[in-house]
């Protein structure tokens, strides 16, 4: 394990889990990936069978209601055995998918985000936040804030200068930029809907890694596919959409909404979204990146996405 788990103590979970699965007690683990607010592991029982561990920290503790609901509600996902909370920590056995058979496509995660975005139940999906128009319109404010709560004693004054003037011109056209959040695909949205959340096995397709799953435009899901990391590429996304409606999406998730093409809507509030996140569960003490300087470099090449797809300057 990496981080500051306690080995031990998941150890001990484990056990406990197997127990309430009615499953062998476990034989060895292998860690398919371990970060410092959550894992998983592989786990071998005495039986020979293998199971699925993931175990999680705050703010990632849902997950696995959130799994049962999907399941129930014929979302492909994998099958929760067992799980426990435990003074703060998730910890959840799963059937084991096995190793991919190969890497998910874009057309792949067009067709299951057409699945996902069908759900019209939301009852089962109630404690999720939700991003509505009104909601959406308030995330440069909300991240200026958490800004500010983040780095009111650090000596990054420059980045973090830069960062708060373009949330204020971007705060200044939210509203008008938000208008649309509501229309179909609106329900329920994975998050977090990159090529590792797209499992292709022997047993077919199966969505994992639904820890940040909330209410609120679809579209946002299509423009996660392709991450930050590098410039935004409203054409790419654009065939993207295209290919989300020919898999049966929402028609409507091609109109243009708050005075810009799907496209850019789409990309330029997702990664408002991301960096209000990544600066909020920072100001409550839980920064997901190895420093501050790294998120703020980071918030820094997301926000600048955004200003520039919402036809703002820093200058406002």
């Amino acid at each position: 394990m990496t981080g500051d788990w306690d080995k031990d103590r998941i150890g001990c979970l484990l056990q406990r889990l197997c127990t309430d699965a009615g499953l062998a007690a476990p034989a060895g683990h292998t860690p398919i990936r371990v970060w410092a607010h959550s894992g998983v592991e592989r786990i071998r029982l005495t039986d020979a069978r293998t199971v699925v561990l993931k175990y999680a920290k705050t703010p990632f503790t849902g997950e696995d209601r959130l799994l049962t609901a999907c399941r129930r509600a014929g979302v492909p996902v994998p099958d929760v055995l067992a799980a426990r909370h435990d003074d703060g920590i998730l910890t959840m056995l799963l059937e084991d998918l096995g190793h991919p058979i190969r890497e998910a496509s874009a057309g792949d995660a067009a067709r299951v985000a057409v699945v996902l975005h069908q759900q019209r139940d939301m009852t089962p999906f109630s404690p999720l936040p939700v991003w509505s128009d009104q909601n959406l319109a308030m995330l440069p404010g909300k991240a200026l804030t958490a800004l500010g709560t983040l780095t009111r004693n650090s000596r990054l004054g420059d980045v973090t200068g830069d960062i708060a003037v373009m949330l204020a011109a971007a705060d200044k056209v939210a509203a008008k930029r938000a208008a649309g959040a509501s229309l179909a695909p609106f329900g329920l949205v994975h998050g977090e809907l990159h090529p590792t959340s797209v499992h292709i096995g022997a047993r077919g397709l199966r969505l994992v890694d639904l820890a940040k799953t909330f209410i609120g435009p679809g579209l946002l899901d299509l423009a996660t596919w392709y991450g930050t990391r590098s410039p935004p590429n409203p054409q790419r996304l654009h065939a993207h959409i295209r290919a989300y409606v020919a898999a049966g999406g929402a028609r409507d998730a091609l109109t243009t909404r708050g005075g810009l093409p799907a496209a850019d809507w789409a990309l330029g509030w997702h990664r408002m979204w991301a960096a209000n996140w990544l600066l909020d569960q920072a100001a409550l003490g839980r920064n997901m990146l190895p420093s501050l300087e790294t998120l703020l470099t980071t918030v820094q090449r997301q926000v600048t996405g955004a200003c520039a797809l919402f036809r703002v300057c820093a200058a406002g």
